[in-house]
């Protein structure tokens, strides 16, 4: 079994059991010969026949096929550079390095990637290509590879020194470069390689997150130095502000910030503009229309406990005609009631009535 481990460890390798005639392969090409010997004479017994097979034993003497040495060509290659594929950075190494040291092995590898992607590449073939460190599959262009270095050398990673603001940063090559690589991501349809690459390099797939604390930081910094949340436009320390301060008013009107955002946001008194805190009301009031049917919300709500009392400063400020039209509409929409016994019977009316559509 010691020759037999020798081949299996020299397949590993090298991609083929055969090795190149030198001093120190004498042993190994003769034990081979004896096997070929063996079984064109029928006397290789079916054990050893079946580990033979596992080895990829070429029993016919033919003359290697133009694919078998150009695989030998890029086996070498990739046995020449063992050390730089080693780890994670060999495949960084390889897709940047693209094989410039020998253009005509690249050009091999790409007809075997596009054969293979087109189902076209023999099931052997493929997995003598799969034996070998840091081979994919993946056709990464040239132009791929270069916004890739650009990546490298600190053009659009995560931008931490870069002062572009956000919005004139996306209209960038590099920053559409990386939106197109997180789409692709986002539908599953960016190579798994090229993802590999991606994330060796740092980015993140999910900026959403990341770049709101980014410019909550930012308006951070700004209620320290003014006490308020007042952003101008323009604001040159941080052009970015302005734009994002006002979605996160739109956000909080629709009610579509979390419940982090909301309490971060909560700490910088950002919703004590009045229309603010009354949107914020009315979609809590909403919340509870859509879950109980009617608009009778108890002054003790447990879940909405200031709600009840905030109902009934809406219905004074109707009374005594300091209500816009605006507000009335929006509370009219969710079925409000105006007079507070007439809620009641609306919630006892709800009540009633659940048993019978159930």
């Amino acid at each position: 079994m010691a020759r037999f481990n020798e081949a299996r460890r020299h397949l590993e390798k090298n991609g083929r059991v055969w090795p190149e005639q030198t001093p120190d392969s004498m042993g190994l090409v003769s034990w081979l010969r004896w096997q070929r010997y063996k079984y064109r004479t029928h006397k290789l017994n079916p054990r050893t026949m079946r580990l033979m097979d596992r080895l990829e034993m070429p029993w016919e003497t033919t003359k290697l096929s133009d694919w078998d040495k150009s695989f030998q060509q890029l086996a070498d290659f990739h046995r020449r550079h063992s050390t730089r594929m080693a780890g994670a950075e060999g495949l960084e190494w390889l897709a940047l390095h693209t094989y410039q040291e020998d253009p005509e092995i690249g050009a091999w590898v790409l007809r075997q990637r596009k054969s293979y992607a087109r189902g076209n590449l023999a099931p052997e073939h493929a997995s003598r290509l799969e034996k070998l460190p840091a081979f994919t599959w993946a056709v990464i262009s040239e132009s791929w590879v270069s916004r890739y270095r650009q990546l490298l050398d600190g053009h659009g990673s995560d931008r931490e020194e870069d002062d572009t603001p956000d919005h004139v940063y996306k209209e960038t090559c590099m920053g559409r470069w990386m939106g197109a690589q997180r789409s692709l991501y986002r539908r599953g349809a960016l190579e798994e390689a090229k993802v590999q690459l991606l994330e060796q390099a740092g980015i993140e797939w999910d900026t959403s997150v990341a770049v709101w604390t980014e410019m909550y930081d930012k308006l951070l910094e700004f209620h320290s130095k003014y006490g308020h949340c007042r952003v101008p436009h323009p604001y040159h320390p941080c052009p970015d502000l302005p734009r994002w301060v006002n979605k996160q008013r739109q956000a909080l009107t629709e009610g579509t910030l979390n419940e982090q955002e909301l309490q971060a946001l909560g700490k910088l008194h950002f919703a004590d503009d009045p229309d603010l805190s009354w949107m914020r009301r009315f979609h809590r009031l909403r919340e509870f229309v859509k879950e109980t049917g009617h608009t009778n919300v108890p002054k003790d709500h447990e879940a909405q406990p200031e709600i009840g009392s905030w109902m009934q400063l809406q219905r004074r400020a109707y009374r005594q005609g300091r209500l816009d039209q605006t507000k009335i509409n929006m509370l009219e929409g969710l079925g409000f009631q105006w007079v507070a016994h007439d809620s009641d019977w609306q919630m006892h009316y709800h009540e009633l009535r659940a048993p019978m559509t159930t």
